[in-house]
């Protein structure tokens, strides 16, 4: 969102994880066609434990917009994690345990940020789930910019530099295991082919979000064209408007 919403305005806002993290309980029982189906049989937003890029775009268009990181930041060291009301018990498990504290929470309870229908920095008027065929990704990131997707990353934490291959431990995502396999979502910049002895190895680069001392500057490069850690497996992108065109609460009913 962040990237589709710098080239409509020319502003680079970093928007709050937190409202998702608080807010978002979107689940959906037949997510085929979306991604793999989840181990449990559904895709859902899980709060702290993550959860799907097209269920975040869909609770941001449904609540009407996005804070910016700087209104609402992520609550991370020191503060006990908590989920959104109303997750789904039965796709994210039972986590009854993780409310949000009422000295730490800007989102739930009365007047709470999740409540709100003004003030957003961003806002969303749909998205846009992509195939698999990577040349075509490759056009549609020309095109569109800026792209959402989902991977394998359980070797990826051992990345220093150079185009990422599958590590150490490999990445096979398995498609019967769903969100299992894809536990990582990443944001597709770029492409390119570097040359080395061995030949020419081509290769998608992406933002990931460790802080720039990991990788290349936060930034990682990854086997291009084979699939590598179901990379293309779940790709998606934002169609963002101004926030001066949301609707207000009762038009919002209409058209949502």
């Amino acid at each position: 969102v962040e990237g589709q919403w710098a080239i409509a305005t020319g502003r680079l806002v970093r928007l709050s994880a937190q409202q998702l993290v608080e807010c978002d309980a979107g689940a959906d029982e037949s997510c085929d066609g979306k991604g793999p189906r989840s181990h449990r049989g559904g895709c859902a937003n899980c709060g702290m434990f993550g959860g799907w890029p097209y269920l975040a775009y869909e609770y941001a268009k449904r609540s009407g917009g996005l804070f910016s990181e700087e209104r609402w930041p992520y609550h991370h060291r020191g503060v006990r994690p908590c989920m959104p009301t109303g997750y789904s018990r039965k796709l994210c498990g039972n986590h009854d345990d993780l409310h949000c504290q009422e000295n730490t929470t800007q989102g739930q309870g009365p007047g709470g940020l999740c409540s709100a229908r003004a003030g957003f920095e961003a806002a969303i008027a749909g998205w846009s789930a992509f195939g698999d065929n990577e040349d075509e990704l490759a056009a549609h990131l020309v095109r569109v910019g800026p792209l959402s997707v989902l991977l394998d990353a359980t070797s990826l934490q051992f990345y220093r530099s150079g185009v990422f291959k599958g590590g150490l431990l490999g990445c096979k995502p398995d498609p019967e295991r769903g969100i299992l396999g894809l536990n990582h979502a990443v944001l597709l910049v770029g492409y390119g082919v570097q040359t080395g002895v061995l030949g020419e190895t081509p290769y998608w680069r992406a933002k990931n979000s460790w802080g720039t001392r990991w990788g290349e500057d936060g930034y990682f490069r990854i086997l291009r064209g084979a699939g590598t850690c179901g990379i293309s497996a779940a790709v998606t992108t934002a169609q963002v408007r101004h926030t001066d065109e949301v609707p207000s609460p009762l038009e919002r009913e209409v058209l949502v």
